[in-house]
């Protein structure tokens, strides 16, 4: 089940980094205020609940968090440390 919150914020945060990603491509702000600007959406968007599946941006099940972050460790055949740049998307 999803949390209300959760796909509130979402929704919310969806608008808001169109209008950054529009202000960029207009030339209206340079790169650093666009991140600026995403973090500033992206932070409280993520922790608006306590679920953490929904703070790492998954709005599926445990099941489905599970699924997807296994297909993920499946790939690695080695110890070491690997950086999850997708990590944070929402799904």
């Amino acid at each position: 089940m999803r949390d209300p919150s959760f796909e509130r914020e979402k929704a919310c945060a969806y608008d808001l980094l169109a209008g950054a990603d529009a202000a960029l491509e207009e030339g209206q702000i340079d790169e650093a205020e666009w991140h600026r600007r995403i973090a500033a959406v992206i932070t409280p968007a993520h922790l608006a609940t306590d679920n953490p599946r929904a703070q790492a941006g998954n709005s599926g099940d445990k099941a489905h968090w599970r699924h997807v972050r296994g297909l993920i460790a499946d790939a690695v055949n080695r110890n070491g440390t690997f950086l999850d740049v997708g990590c944070a998307i929402a799904t």
